[in-house]
């Protein structure tokens, strides 16, 4: 056996840019005056700008939005100096558009500024510090500082030693307000000045200004793709996921003014690693009908971190950035080197400097005329930013805007771009295949496959290599095949000509899983038997591809075997789950599917040639003769909550076209698909439903929604007839599509409902793309319509949807997860959880959540934003909640409305009627309520001269925050601007009149 090992390599161009600020000290040269004259202080103030380009980011107002704002006063031995009102009560706490017009800042404009007036005393060499959007009762950003902490310092080296925290668990995202401070400075940037005046006059501070400037860094990344041959076609980069290591969860409430004793410019203490994200776009390209990649960005906020490294490279090969200290560790498999542990020991770069990890895959048709694939992972170090370039920068400061422009060309070599110097560098690993025959890339669920092997393909140096999260390596022929190779079983094969099966594309019927001869398994009943399905083939049987490639070998000139100069074989490829762990042959109850799913692709390959290794056993190259990628299950739940143990996963793709819907009215669950789907798939034949002989598709009559899911599946005991326990992958319901939409931000861009390019859309270039449930409406299925996000209704319902969509419909095939196949009943555990009025979506997929708590009015969004997410928790407000100060008027159950009239759609877009720390909910809290709140919650009532009486025919209309994208665009010419709930029709859909208004149901944040 040869282990796998992973190799660095790639091709980037890489290209910071910062508009970033350091302070500077100045002493000015004016003459002393008396101090400690009462005189009243006006100055103005401002904020720098700069542009959010993703999602991820926030509207540059909200960059720079200013709630409030502290002044703090020190004279030029350190002491505070009190600042006061005209009443002389203490007050160096500020809102915006408080009485009196003390602090009024121009939110929203292209400059951000504005004017400050307060009591003090005349000082030399004093130093006025503003804090920013402190956390009150109303309002917050990511750092937990309050006034009172500000309240207790008494010296501006207290100030300088504060240290604040960020209270998220991942503090790369913000919301409506960031944490700014600045220094009162002069045109050169000097922070000491002198507070003059007659005592009780004003002092007008013309000369200074308050800069006021983000604690946070933003960064952007942008990687690009180009071939790095002209003779290479196909080539297609796709950027998969991002992950930020070291990121600081804290910081200086001021900027140092120098390096601590460490080196280090900022506050030293926790650091995190986040989660793998999705990239949140893609650059997408469509050349001679093919759908190809080009790259992709994302956005992100962090701490400043500023660290001294290591050791400090003396030359200026960038590539050393990323070097690591200690070499892999060599594993004893066949005395090949194997790396079993990730090597995170950096010989230059500090541990705690913040880079990126960042993976993808590159794939194209060499001039060979090799299919060339590899899945791919780069190392990049923040810094490196500043002129001139140093290559022993690994600083991110506060306020920066940095920009990282990352260039991939290929897999044969690497090379960096940065002051016109190309190197190469270490910090990227690859698994590189190259196949002369095909690559098939497969779906999480049950496949198939057709491969046509040549009698010179088979010598005695043909083997197979394969990669899980259970086994990597290469298996040497001739040896015992060892327990770190033993998840290969995965892929059963039927050699066409044993099973009386002729033709050049003709697939073998699945034998049953009693056919196979498992080597770890004692013979019985259930294994080594003839399959039912071949009464005249005694002796025919499933190998795994170890048997295979040994029976190959010793067959080789039985010319009974061929068609012409090739032996046909089918390939039955296992849905990605395990119930066993292969390796081990223990079990972990319902939780080992956990194990494979969100996992990276599993892969089998036929291997022709020896693999290749670097030097220091870094990297392989593989040459196969067939390869089997096959992805991982994809789930909106989250895999890593330990008290988790059922969930439900999808299929990334739609793999047929769109379909009718099909009879569905048997399908009386909203959450339960599957029981849905078996009332019309049990008991069929499978032959009867689909051919499984050459197309592998529904055979006519059969060709719907309702039956598609079972090409997902596979007739495990051979002898034709749909059992239930065979029925594995089935037609989501309702609720289950509009939980993909609220856990989207867990999917890849091409599994979510709606992918941003439209070639990937069975609906075609059409902006329309509906899904059909499994749920019944009456005799109609539920459908939703995935380019509003989650809007729904009836399909035989009046809502334009198969005028506009046309008759055929989208689909999705989910599989439970954790649970027993023989109680279709039991439903998987539920992705929203309810505790009195407090809504618990810990079993979210983390990525779908905001890790930014907020309790202000969510920034302006659309369905599409990153701010149309929920948080962990969130309060429905109830009676029980804490009361608003206006006067309120009953309505239900303890719930409150809150206003006494309905309003239009845009109006909570400018007004928030909530009480004090509740808001609007956005369009996923408000789909999170209308599928889980009981029907009694949604009673309303009409108004009627100022009174609540209760409705007797109707129910209202809810509205969300959220707006929608296409407002405006072709189709949605007329007015569509947001998301209401019909809680009479159980429709959710776009305002589509004026005269449609609707109430709210105010929720806010909660931590536990």
């Amino acid at each position: 056996m040869k282990r796998l090992i992973t190799y660095f390599i790639g091709v980037i161009a890489l290209l910071a840019i910062l508009t970033g600020c350091q302070d500077k000290e100045f002493y000015t040269s004016k003459d002393r005056v008396k101090e400690g004259l009462p005189v009243q202080v006006s100055l103005k103030f401002q904020v720098d700008i700069s542009k959010s380009l993703t999602r991820a980011a926030q509207e540059e107002k909200y960059e720079y939005w200013l709630d409030n704002l502290y002044i703090l006063m020190f004279d030029e031995t350190g002491n505070r100096i009190e600042i006061t009102d005209d009443n002389g009560t203490p007050h160096s706490f500020f809102q915006a558009g408080e009485e009196g017009g003390a602090f009024n800042p121009s939110n929203g404009g292209t400059e951000v500024q504005g004017h400050l007036s307060f009591k003090a005393v005349t000082a030399n060499n004093a130093r006025i510090v503003g804090i920013a959007n402190l956390e009150t009762t109303s309002s917050s950003t990511a750092y937990s500082i309050t006034k009172e902490d500000l309240d207790d310092i008494d010296s501006f080296s207290q100030l300088q030693e504060m240290v604040m925290s960020v209270q998220d668990a991942e503090p790369i995202e913000r919301g409506g307000l960031f944490m700014m401070t600045g220094y009162v400075e002069d045109e050169s940037g000097g922070n000491k000045i002198t507070i003059a005046g007659e005592e009780g006059g004003v002092t007008t501070l013309e000369d200074y200004s308050l800069k006021l400037r983000r604690v946070d860094a933003k960064v952007e990344v942008n990687m690009s793709a180009e071939a790095g041959n002209s003779s290479w076609q196909h080539f297609s980069f796709r950027p998969s996921q991002w992950r930020v290591m070291r990121v600081p969860k804290q910081s200086l409430v001021i900027p140092a003014m120098e390096a601590n004793e460490q080196g280090n410019w900022d506050a030293d203490g926790d650091y995190v690693d986040t989660q793998f994200r999705e990239f949140e776009k893609l650059v997408e390209v469509d050349e001679e009908n093919e759908h190809l990649y080009r790259g992709g960005s994302f956005v992100f906020y962090m701490p400043e971190n500023r660290k001294a490294p290591k050791e400090e490279i003396l030359s200026d090969n960038y590539a050393l950035r990323d070097e690591m200290n200690s070499e892999p560790t060599v594993g004893a498999a066949n005395g090949k080197p194997g790396q079993t542990h990730e090597n995170t020991d950096f010989k230059y770069a500090n541990d705690n400097a913040t880079y990126l990890i960042l993976t993808g895959h590159i794939s194209y048709t060499n001039e060979n005329g090799e299919e060339v694939n590899a899945d791919t992972r780069y190392i990049i170090h923040l810094g490196y930013a500043d002129e001139p370039k140093d290559v022993n920068d690994y600083n991110t400061r506060r306020n920066g805007c940095y920009t990282y422009n990352i260039k991939v060309k290929g897999v044969d070599d690497i090379e960096v771009e940065v002051n016109n110097q190309n190197e190469t560098r270490p910090g990227y690993e690859e698994d590189i295949v190259y196949s002369s025959n095909q690559i098939f890339q497969l779906d999480s669920h049950y496949n198939r496959e057709l491969l046509k092997i040549k009698k010179t393909d088979i010598t005695e140096g043909m083997t197979w290599s394969v990669k899980t999260p259970f086994s990597s390596g290469i298996y040497t022929p001739g040896t015992e095949i060892a327990q770190e190779l033993k998840d290969y079983k995965w892929i059963k094969f039927a050699i066409n000509k044993l099973y009386g099966v002729e033709g050049e594309d003709v697939f073998v019927k699945y034998p049953g899983d009693l056919n196979y001869d498992d080597p770890d398994v004692s013979d019985g009943p259930a294994d080594n038997a003839s399959s039912p399905s071949f009464p005249g083939y005694l002796g025919a049987r499933l190998m795994d591809i170890h048997q295979l490639i040994n029976y190959l070998k010793l067959h080789k000139d039985d010319t009974s075997l061929y068609n012409g100069d090739h032996i046909c074989i089918t390939a039955f490829v296992d849905e990605n789950l395990y119930f066993v762990n292969p390796v081990t042959g223990e079990t972990t109850g319902r939780s080992l599917w956990k194990s494979s799913v969100e996992k990276e692709d599993r892969q089998l390959h036929i291997i022709t040639e020896d693999a290749k290794y670097s030097p220091d056993g870094n990297s392989s190259i593989v040459h196969s003769l067939y390869t089997f990628t096959q992805k991982a299950i994809r789930t909106v739940f989250n895999v890593d909550k330990e008290s988790l143990t059922t969930a439900w996963g999808l299929e990334s793709v739609m793999e047929t076209e769109r379909l009718v819907p099909g009879d569905v009215s048997l399908g009386e669950s909203t959450r339960n698909g599957r029981e849905n789907t078996l009332k019309w798939l049990e008991g069929k034949k499978w032959t009867e439903v689909m051919n499984t002989s050459v197309q592998y598709g529904l055979n006519t009559g059969y060709e719907s929604a309702a039956y598609a899911c079972l090409l997902r599946n596979r007739d495990l005991n051979g002898d034709n007839i749909v059992d239930g326990r065979e029925v594995r992958w089935y037609l989501a319901a309702i609720d289950q599509l509009t939980d993909i939409y609220l856990g989207e931000y867990a999917l890849d861009e091409a599994s979510r409902l709606y992918p941003t390019n439209s070639i990937n859309r069975p609906g075609g270039t059409s902006v329309y793309w509906h899904y059909t449930s499994s749920s019944a409406n009456g005799n109609d299925p539920w459908v939703l319509w995935a380019e509003e996000g989650a809007s729904r209704g009836s399909y035989g319902g009046d809502y334009g949807s198969k005028a506009v969509n046309g008759p055929n419909y989208s689909y999705r095939c989910v599989r439970n997860l954790g649970l027993a196949l023989d109680t279709p009943e039991e439903k998987p555990a539920d992705l929203v959880t309810i505790q009195g009025n407090i809504i618990d979506l810990s079993n979210m997929n983390p990525k779908s959540l905001r890790s930014n708590f907020e309790t202000t009015t969510l920034p302006p969004h659309n369905e599409q934003s990153a701010n149309n997410r929920p948080y962990t928790r969130f309060e429905v407000y109830t009676e029980d909640s804490p009361k608003p100060t206006y006067d309120r008027k009953l309505s239900w159950e303890g719930y409150y409305l809150s206003f006494t009239n309905a309003s239009q759609w845009s109006y909570f877009q400018n007004v928030n009627p909530c009480p004090q720390g509740y808001r609007v909910p956005n369009l996923r809290e408000l789909l999170i309520m209308s599928s889980r709140m009981s029907e009694e919650t949604w009673e309303t009532y009409k108004v009627e001269a100022g009174s609540l009486t209760p409705a007797v025919s109707s129910k209202a209309r809810y509205m969300s925050q959220t707006a929608f994208s296409m407002d405006g665009e072709d189709p949605y010419n007329s007015q569509r601007d947001g998301f209401i709930w019909d809680a009479q029709s159980k429709d959710f859909m776009l305002r589509n009149k004026d005269e449609e208004t609707g109430y709210v149901r105010c929720v806010r944040d909660v931590r536990e």
